[in-house]
């Protein structure tokens, strides 16, 4: 089967709704969905305010099933 690689950015903000710093670490925490490289859990804020997940997730719950996530940083949930 040939699967498609979409890109996925995720943009992450503070409580204020401002660009987290670049190099900020972050915790992703995963329901529905686990990571498909081994750097497990904890990224980092990129140039652009982002982390990239392009290609990195894998879903895991069946059909007709919600996944979730959520980020939180050592400052609390972003």
């Amino acid at each position: 089967m040939n699967w498609r690689q979409f890109q996925f950015h995720v943009k992450m903000f503070d409580t204020y709704s401002n660009h987290v710093n670049k190099g900020v670490e972050v915790e992703l925490n995963l329901d529905g969905f686990r990571f498909e490289d081994q750097l497990g859990i904890k990224r980092k804020v990129d140039d652009y305010g982002c982390v990239d997940l392009s290609g990195l997730l894998k879903v895991t719950v069946g059909y007709g099933k919600s996944g979730s996530s959520f980020a939180k940083s050592k400052n609390g949930v972003l």
